[in-house]
């Protein structure tokens, strides 16, 4: 079941590269927003 819908979300992923470029983006701001609180909190201490 898993591996099936991981081929499928392979091919859908293959098919639309603004999708994941996208993704990739939205990864990235969570991330920087992630980092942020940590040094806030870090700060914080």
């Amino acid at each position: 079941m898993f591996q099936e819908s991981s081929r499928l979300w392979q091919s859908y992923l293959i098919n639309n590269p603004s999708f994941l470029l996208l993704f990739a983006l939205q990864l990235l701001r969570d991330w920087e927003k992630y980092t942020v609180i940590q040094s806030t909190v870090l700060n914080y201490r």
